[in-house]
């Protein structure tokens, strides 16, 4: 059995169909068993102070990732260019403590982010979206990949949780794809080259 890795709250900021924003949405694990999401709920937020008359809204999930790299999928149907908060509270379930994590935001269109939130004492980069991309599990689907890398803090032991989140400023209906990956801190790395090297030489 595949280790477990709680990726639970992802949170997508957006505002009321009132606001003419996201009329209609889908947000599902991709079935590969990478993450086993449950029923997400949508909600309204506060409006970003960047952009306060653009809708903005909040999507919150709960899923449990067995295992790295794991995705979930969804799409918007929007009139206008909403913003929407993708924050997780994920729970470590695998068997090694993480010292950084990797979210990859794919989208069908052009987008921006404009906020992230990371756990307490953890920093951040953020690789700007570019294109031509393809979509994880497609093989002619390219679009736009952003990615935002988390590091620094204190580790994130088995069975403890971080807050992972990214905030996204989209054009249009999209379609989009998460990718997520924990990073094991350095000595569990070392052990794990190790292993691969005794592997390599019994072949």
């Amino acid at each position: 059995m595949v280790k477990h890795f709680l990726a639970a709250i992802l949170l997508i900021s957006v505002v009321s169909v009132a606001n003419a924003g996201i009329e209609a949405w889908n947000c599902h694990d991709d079935g590969d068993g990478g993450i086993n999401m449950q029923p997400p709920v949508m909600t309204d937020d506060e409006r970003d102070p960047l952009y306060p008359t653009v809708p903005s809204y909040k999507l919150s999930m709960t899923g449990v990732q067995n295992f790295d790299t794991a995705h979930v999928l969804g799409n918007f149907t929007v009139d206008g260019d909403p913003i929407v908060w993708i924050m997780e509270e994920v729970n470590n379930n695998t068997n090694f403590a993480w010292t950084g994590y990797v979210f990859d935001v794919f989208m069908s269109e052009t987008f921006t982010f404009t906020g992230v939130t990371a756990p307490l004492g953890w920093d951040y980069i953020i690789l700007p979206p570019t294109y031509g991309h393809l979509f994880p599990h497609s093989t002619n689907t390219f679009g736009y990949r952003g990615t935002v890398v988390f590091s620094g803090g204190d580790a994130i032991a088995v069975g403890d949780s971080g807050s992972f989140g990214v905030k996204v400023k989209f054009d249009g209906s999209v379609a989009f794809c998460t990718e997520q990956a924990a990073i094991p801190e350095p000595a569990t790395m070392a052990l794990l080259g190790l292993g691969a090297l005794g592997f390599i030489r019994r072949k």
